[in-house]
């Protein structure tokens, strides 16, 4: 008299597909066309930028240093000037000092003038 109880079906559960991705398709390169030499010589490779900047560093830092040196000795010949001049106006007598400063800083005006037009 005991009624057996019906087992329930389990409903099987769908598997997703998974996707499958896209290969991306490489670009091919196109190949350089190879310069013909004229006249049996070499042509020349262009420099790259890289390095056209390295050179371009190192002469300002060359340049900078340059300037650096020019400007020390122009502070210490300034210096011993101005030393010789105390001395002569202590003994009375300074006009000929005058006159080679006038001549000094007209040279200096021309070498700025120089630069600027040249670009340096």
């Amino acid at each position: 008299e005991k009624k057996k109880k019906k087992k329930k079906k389990k409903k099987k559960k769908r598997k997703k597909k998974k996707k499958k991705k896209k290969k991306k398709k490489k670009k091919k390169k196109k190949k350089k066309k190879k310069k013909k030499k004229k006249y049996g010589g070499r042509i020349k490779k262009k420099e790259g930028k890289r390095k056209k900047k390295k050179k371009d560093d190192e002469e300002e830092k060359e340049e900078e240093e340059g300037k650096g040196e020019e400007e020390e000795k122009k502070k210490k010949k300034k210096s011993k000037k101005k030393k010789k001049k105390k001395k002569e106006e202590e003994r009375g007598g300074g006009e000929e000092e005058e006159e080679e400063d006038e001549e000094e800083e007209e040279e200096e005006e021309g070498r700025k003038n120089r630069r600027r037009r040249t670009g340096i």
